[in-house]
């Protein structure tokens, strides 16, 4: 989902496991119910017929993936994580 958001694909996505916390519903792709097959092909079918939904959704996908991955704010948040375990652990 992160990789297709960031080459500006819109996504459908389940709202199942996390899935549907890496996505803005409405605006970089859809979330349905999981399970629903009805909610899940109508999602797709908007998303054929309507290509200027999909380049919106293309674009604030990309523009969302590079917020939220940022290297730099992404490799600051692990070094974190690392020294917050190391610290735990008396290190």
């Amino acid at each position: 989902i992160v990789e297709a958001q960031a080459c500006e694909i819109p996504v459908v996505v389940s709202d199942a496991g996390g899935l549907s916390e890496v996505i803005s519903n409405g605006v970089t792709g859809f979330v349905v119910p999981k399970m629903d097959s009805i909610k899940t092909a109508d999602a797709i079918e908007k998303l054929i017929c309507d290509k200027n939904l999909r380049e919106s959704f293309g674009r604030a996908g990309r523009e969302r993936m590079e917020k939220l991955f940022e290297i730099n704010s992404t490799v600051n948040n692990m070094v974190d994580i690392y020294k917050m375990i190391l610290e735990e652990k008396g290190q």
